[in-house]
């Protein structure tokens, strides 16, 4: 898979990384499994790597089918790892570190983007529940 990531210009990342540059961003989303993620504005990645797929990888556009979130701030780590029971750290959990799991009853994909901040994607027809479980935990996570 590294092969055809890189033929087609998306960074190869290695398993449970987040690998990104100027054409996108590329999640390892399991075994054999990646997302590409492209800027807003930019072609559709399936685009570039259906040639290099042909034969050898199927390519699916999911481009509707999932709700990203954004999560950041200085507690941003503790407020997921709260959800999650993952140890978000930063001496465990670096920047560009992937995870899947299930916050709530939701399984989500998420990665470290940059210091204090979290990339969560859901299934879209799961976003307002996961949207309002963020909210009742947050809430939940206010200290006056």
């Amino acid at each position: 898979m590294a092969t055809i990531l890189t033929s087609a210009g998306f960074p190869a990342p290695e398993a449970r990384r987040m690998t990104a540059n100027s054409t996108g961003r590329v999640v390892w989303a399991g075994r054999g499994q990646y997302l590409v993620i492209a800027p807003a504005g930019a072609p559709d990645p399936a685009q570039r790597l259906r040639p290099p797929c042909a034969g050898r990888a199927a390519i699916t556009t999911q481009g509707d089918g999932r709700s990203a979130f954004r999560i950041t701030g200085e507690r941003s780590a503790a407020f997921l790892a709260g959800l999650s029971g993952i140890d978000l750290h930063p001496h465990a959990f670096a920047t560009g570190d992937v995870a899947s799991g299930l916050i709530r009853h939701i399984g989500v994909l998420f990665w470290k983007d940059r210091d204090d901040t979290f990339e969560c994607l859901v299934f879209r027809s799961l976003a307002n529940a996961f949207h309002h479980d963020l909210a009742e935990a947050a809430a939940m996570f206010v200290v006056d």
